[in-house]
């Protein structure tokens, strides 16, 4: 889960998002999103969620958590912590 800064309290709006390709074991979901004059920004507290997929709940999330540190976005909170993963990180 990448949440926006100030996640759990008022989370900042209006952050642009650098969103990368989608891979074949692992893609993101948009939560707290909006489109503004074509681009992508923050929208919320919990703003994307990244699943993986994989042999196992391990490799599922190697997927998932490689492609959330693509995530680009100012003040972006890595939720490590959800999924069987280790605590949260800010980044």
């Amino acid at each position: 889960m990448a949440a926006a800064h100030g996640y759990p309290g008022t989370a900042r709006r209006g952050d642009e998002i650098t969103l990368p390709q989608d891979r074949a074991q692992a893609w993101v979901v948009q939560a707290g999103t909006a489109e503004r004059d074509g681009r992508l920004e923050t929208a919320g507290g919990r703003v994307l969620g990244v699943v993986g997929e994989g042999g196992d709940q391990r490799a599922a999330l190697a997927a998932a958590y490689g492609l959330l540190a693509e995530v680009r976005f100012d003040g972006l909170i890595a939720r490590r912590d959800i999924g069987g993963g280790v605590p949260a990180t800010q980044e």
